[in-house]
């Protein structure tokens, strides 16, 4: 579509501002300390889970990738990339899976973020450490000695002594790096830097106004614990950090693979962790629950919900191999347990000894045989009725005897406690974990991790090189998952409270302590400041494992509350990477949190908490992308729609594209930390983007309303209040004189193009052209093509059924429009308000190069309902696949090409053109050309009165100096006919600078 606005942000300049800095920055070449930081952080987490355990040494292909000399040595096709070429460079050809014949990993295409990083590496010469790109290949016959013990996450948590000095601990362990490399910190943040900061990390929102001018006003100690200490209180607390866990455990709703169905009651366990955050839950009981909460000794809803935890990974309804299946579902589920609450790789030594770290392929095995009961998932099988208080002995005896025997199935299924109890609360379900019946076979070693090739059996157990540390006492009498969850909970576990700190420390700093937050193990990056990640382990542990008590400690510390600022040369040059944490460290807000903040300041986030969760409008570009269109999907109201980020449907087969543009979450594998990519479409979704455009008109109409209720007496200085109103909302401060003066003189300016524009009609499809047969259902026409001004009545089309349930529709009687005046006064030369039977229509049309059929339409009306929706009369269609132009008849028997020529569209400019109609006769002409383009004779005319209309498909259409000139009439122009009026041209002005405001880096980042 043509814009039809002045632009409200000059977008190549925001293109220019997001996109090239990157590559003027590499192009400059930064120094190593920041390619090592970019290696360590982003690159060498996807070589260690992707490609080290076939390209390494040792590996079974000639490539290799534990250095920077063996892989510009390359294998057999040559070198793996070329410096600062990615696309010269086979590396990243293959894993951006473009080229059939480089495909990597073969196990399927890396997220989006993980090949930008690849992308951004290679742009940067392809780093590696100077003395090894990769850890130390393990080689011989497997054991594990006393250096293997001695590795730093292995070894037993012991609290450091503190160094000497003032401030907190947090502080003294920082400031004695700094001062042995003679680095100065940097000063603290400014009061509103440091409050928006902790609104962002605590509860992911932006802060109101009037809380940053009472910090600002008291930004003492006790002033800056009191603000901690209500946002630890807040609901929004647990929604957002919660969300951080969900990543961990790779949360979705769906299934994943090609069907893609729902996970029943997935979201109680979402709202589990939400609830547990909120209350505080302490760490090890969390553990617990999610591992084995139907088993411990005080059972209760949240723990039996708890271990819905089981349940979140992919399942494949329909395997190849049931065995392979079953197999690939146990190593999901110890991928999640080993990163999630261990930071270790332990799913690396499934088909062999781990590569680097003391893993044993029977450690594995170990670890497996102690989860081996745990039945498989499938909607049924994850289901149990929540337990409730039981009734009196004698009642439920009475009432159970007279009830009818349950089947064995419907015991291990879904028990309907009606009928046992006559409960009230009969159908609460929640997904969650119980064992397999009777005794359980031990695990037995595969060769090369393929359950068709059994070897050994191993007795359950943990790995060799972590053994002994817990007492065997607390394990006594336990088995499987309650001795893994007691195993993993445990004080005296290394792992556990290490790598729980690290990931609070990611959250509040930008990055771990340990910057490979799920990686502790060899391959992993070790911590600049291991004794300072020990004091918070032991401190965490010795406060009762309170997450909400380490907020505390790490938040009240000067590391914490100092500023982002990099304007110090010397600092810079000594610490570009800001390892030793001199500074803070400046972050972008992710999906969520932009998302959610835009709903806030425009007054409109919807604080309902909890339930099954909202489904958002999806664009047809993302649904085209299901093998069935729809699956799955429905349509929530819009006010359900403004709820928070965390309760939207999670559906792994379509993910929102607002959201991975800004590098969601991975739902396939656990997450430590999101990739932060920088991207044209990021921009272009914030500028031209439904959902930014939509919340700047609601900021617009907020501060207009708030102008309202406090008028000024001066008119002169409304300019003024509304951008002074709009920055206290959006960014909590006023803007400064210079801001003043240019946001000013940009509503003036774009107040005066809006009153020299004028608006076309335009025509935009929503959805592909074939979809599922029950989202099909739910559409109404104005779901299915979006016109625009008012005026104008929608069809839905005609949508025939194809295999499985797919509804496609029917091109040649497809989506339309036909102007109905609103109801109007009958214009001369037309019958019952906008209909006539003789007469002529034109209009200039701007027809896309995607657009599949588009056309104008005489005589028009609609018929149908539902599914088909069809219209009636004449069309002069213009098919660009086809390079025909076609004079049409459409009626009840279906669609008649009167006459066609071929004709090349030049596509994306106007096109004059118009359509007459006298009896059964039809003449379509272009403008400027002296002779018709195609005339008609229709030996069955449609001899009744009908509407102008408009049709399109593939693309979106926009229409201008439509004129509907009946004969014996006056002609009537249809489309708008002179620009808005001055208080709507002011609206529209208004709301593109609350656009523009919502675009500031200011908005979007936290220094």
């Amino acid at each position: 579509m043509p814009r039809r606005s002045p632009c409200p942000i000059p977008v190549a300049v925001v293109i220019v501002t997001w996109v090239t800095v990157g590559v003027v920055r590499a192009a400059a070449g930064p120094d190593a300390a920041d390619d090592a930081a970019h290696f360590e952080a982003k690159v060498r987490p996807i070589l260690v889970a992707h490609c080290w355990k076939c390209h390494a040494a040792d590996a079974k292909g000639s490539l290799r990738l534990d250095s920077r000399e063996t892989a510009l040595e390359g294998g057999d096709s040559g070198p793996a990339f070329v410096p600062g070429q990615p696309d010269a460079s086979l590396l990243v050809r293959a894993v951006r899976y473009t080229d059939p014949a480089y495909q990597m990993p073969p196990s399927g295409k890396l997220p989006a973020a993980a090949v930008a990083a690849v992308e951004e590496w290679v742009k940067r010469g392809g780093y590696f450490p100077p003395a090894t790109g990769g850890a130390t290949v393990r080689r011989g016959e497997f054991s594990v000695t006393d250096a293997d013990r001695e590795h730093w996450s292995y070894r037993p948590v012991v609290r450091p002594p503190v160094p000497a000095g003032g401030g907190s601990p947090v502080d003294a362990f920082l400031d004695a790096k700094l001062a042995a490399r003679n680095i100065a910190a940097n000063p603290p943040a400014t009061p509103r830097e440091l409050i928006r900061r902790a609104w962002f990390d605590l509860v992911g929102l932006p802060p109101p106004l009037e809380e940053v001018v009472a910090f600002e006003r008291d930004a003492s100690d006790e002033a800056w614990r009191r603000v901690i200490d209500r946002l630890l209180a807040l609901p929004a607390y647990g929604e957002r950090w919660g969300r951080h866990w969900l990543d961990v455990v790779r949360y979705a709703q769906s299934n994943g693979y090609e069907r893609d169905d729902e996970k029943p009651w997935a979201w109680r366990y979402r709202d589990w962790v939400i609830a547990a955050f909120n209350d505080d839950m302490p760490y090890d009981r969390f553990v617990r629950e999610q591992l084995a909460g139907d088993l411990l000794e005080l059972r209760s809803d949240g723990g039996l919900i708890a271990t819905g935890f089981w349940h979140l990974g992919t399942w494949d309804d329909e395997p190849d191999d049931s065995r392979l299946a079953r197999y690939d579902e146990l190593d999901d589920m110890l991928t999640a347990i080993g990163q999630g609450f261990l930071g270790s790789t332990i799913n690396c030594a499934r088909c062999h000894d781990h590569k680097f770290d003391p893993l044993a392929q029977k450690d594995y095995y170990r670890l497996l045989g102690m989860i081996h009961g745990v039945r498989r998932y499938s909607p049924k099988h994850g289901l149990e009725k929540k337990p409730r208080p039981q009734p009196p002995a004698a009642a439920t005896a009475e009432k159970t005897a007279a009830a009818p025997a349950p089947k064995a199935e419907e015991e291990l299924v879904e028990i309907d406690a009606a009928a046992y109890l006559k409960l009230p609360q009969a159908g609460d379900y929640a997904m969650c974990v119980r064992d397999a019946d009777g005794a359980v076979p031990r695990a037995r070693v595969f060769i090369r991790g393929n359950p068709a090739t059994p070897a050994a059996e191993v007795e359950p157990g943990v790995p060799q090189v972590l053994a002994g540390l817990v007492p065997e006492s607390q394990l006594a009498g336990l088995s499987g998952r309650r001795a893994l969850a007691e195993w993993i909970a445990s004080p005296a576990n290394p792992l556990t409270a290490r790598v729980m700190v690290n990931r609070l420390w990611l959250h509040h700093f930008g990055r771990g302590l340990v910057p490979t937050p799920n990686d502790f193990g060899v391959a992993g990056v070790p911590p600049e400041h291991g004794e300072l990640l020990d004091w918070l382990a032991a401190e965490f542990v010795a406060r009762g494992w309170s997450i909400k008590e380490m907020h505390r400690t790490i938040m009240l510390s000067r590391a914490y509350r100092r500023s982002s600022r990099a304007d110090r040369p010397d600092c810079v040059a000594r610490d570009e990477a800001n390892t030793l944490l001199w500074r803070q460290n400046g972050r972008r807000l992710e999906a969520e949190a932009i998302r959610d903040a835009m709903l806030a300041v425009a007054g409109r986030l919807n604080p309902a908490v909890g339930g099954p969760g909202f489904f958002q409008t999806v664009g047809r570009d993302a649904l085209a992308g299901q093998s069935k269109p729809g699956r799955g999907w429905q349509l929530s109201d819009p006010a359900e729609q403004r709820r928070r980020s965390i309760y939207g449907f999670v559906k792994r087969s379509l993910l929102l594209p607002e959201m991975e543009s800004f590098d969601y979450t991975n739902t396939t594998s656990p997450v430590g930390e999101r990739a932060v990519t920088t991207v044209a479409p990021q921009a272009l979704l914030l500028t031209n983007g439904g959902f930014a455009r939509e919340q700047a008109a609601a900021l617009a109409a907020r501060i207009d309303a708030d102008l309202r209720a406090t008028p000024s007496p001066a008119a002169a200085a409304e300019a003024e209040r509304f951008v002074i109103r709009c920055y206290e909302l959006a960014v909590a401060r006023r803007p400064t004189a210079a801001e003043l003066e240019i946001a000013t003189g940009y509503l003036a300016r774009q107040e005066s193009a809006w009153a020299a524009t004028i608006d076309p009609v335009t025509l935009q499809p929503l959805v592909p052209g074939a979809l599922v047969k029950d989202y099909r259902r739910l559409l109404q026409p104005t779901d299915i093509l979006a016109v625009s001004p008012s005026g104008w009545s929608v069809g839905g089309g005609v949508w025939s059924g194809g295999y499985e349930a797919i509804m496609n529709l029917e091109t040649a009687t497809g989506p339309f429009a036909v102007w109905n005046g609103n109801g109007g006064a009958t214009p001369a030369g037309f019958v019952e308000g906008t209909r006539f039977v003789d007469g002529t229509v034109r209009a200039e049309l701007f027809i896309r190069a995607a657009t599949e059929l588009a056309g104008l339409v005489i005589r028009g009306l609609s018929s149908g309902t539902g599914t088909s929706q069809r219209f009636t009369g004449y069309e002069l269609a213009f098919v660009p696949p086809l390079k025909s132009i076609e004079l049409r008849r459409a009626a009840a028997d279906g669609v008649t090409v009167l006459a066609a020529a071929k004709r090349e569209l030049v596509p994306d400019r106007w096109l004059p053109v118009s359509l007459s109609i006298v009896g059964g006769r039809l003449t379509a002409s272009i403008a400027g050309e002296a002779t018709p383009l195609l005339v008609a004779d229709d030996p069955q005319p449609l001899l009744r009165a009908g509407h102008v209309g408009l049709r399109t498909w593939g693309a979106g259409l926009a229409a201008r100096q439509v004129i509907a000139h009946p004969h014996g009439g006056e002609p009537v122009r249809i489309d708008p006919a002179a620009p808005p009026d001055r208080r709507e041209a002011a609206a529209r002005a208004r709301r593109d600078l609350c656009l523009l405001v919502l675009n500031l880096n200011e908005f979007l980042h936290v220094d």
